[in-house]
């Protein structure tokens, strides 16, 4: 199902409305996740790849998960600003609220990361469940399609949800934040790196 929600250098290109929203609303409601095709277009992906193909990265280990999850964290202040500006546009925001059923969103907060196939990288299942972070997302940031790396959804009683490979460029996947539930990345396979964004749309992104 096409998000018709996208995000372009100028700002949100188009938005689903009317009939359309609903219906997003209601795929949600059901399968407690979402595909965004294109939710960056090719000339915003464009310019976000060239900017992290010269960027660094440094280890990141979350110790609140176990095993303790093991990636790269971009380190670059601008873009993750760049990002945080696109994503907290108020019809973004709108939008999410409607789709996931949360009014209560303030806005977008999160980061980009890289998982690179053979180095330990790896994650583990949590649910990110704070009281404060409500819907998440992710972004396919990556230069090309990569091996392994699926975003995987399930009840933490054990019943799967969901299993996406978003490999699409510039594709993103939003989902329910609910202590019931617990998402994990699968292991990386093959020679090409993972590049995404992820984060939270929260009642209080300053938290």
């Amino acid at each position: 199902m096409s998000s018709a929600l996208q995000l372009t250098r100028r700002g949100v290109g188009r938005r689903p409305a009317g009939a359309a929203l609903d219906a997003l609303a209601a795929a949600f409601a059901t399968a407690r996740v979402l595909r965004l095709p294109r939710l960056f277009d090719a000339d915003l992906l464009a310019l976000l790849q060239r900017h992290l193909a010269a960027a660094a990265f440094t280890t990141r280990i979350a110790h609140g998960v176990y095993p303790p999850a093991v990636d790269l964290k971009l380190r670059d202040d601008h873009l993750h600003g760049v990002l945080h500006f696109l994503l907290n546009d108020p019809a973004v925001v709108a939008t999410v609220q409607h789709v996931a059923g949360v009014p209560e969103i303030g806005g977008f907060v999160g980061a980009v990361y890289r998982l690179l196939p053979g180095a330990g990288h790896r994650d583990s299942w949590h649910d990110d469940a704070d009281g404060n972070r409500r819907v998440a997302l992710t972004v396919n940031l990556s230069e090309a399609p990569f091996e392994g790396g699926e975003f995987q959804l399930r009840e933490k009683a054990g019943r799967p949800l969901a299993t996406i490979a978003n490999t699409g460029p510039g594709d993103g996947v939003l989902f329910a934040i609910d202590p019931s539930l617990e998402h994990c990345i699968a292991p990386m396979r093959g020679v090409t790196p993972k590049t995404a964004l992820a984060g939270w749309f929260c009642v209080d992104p300053s938290r």
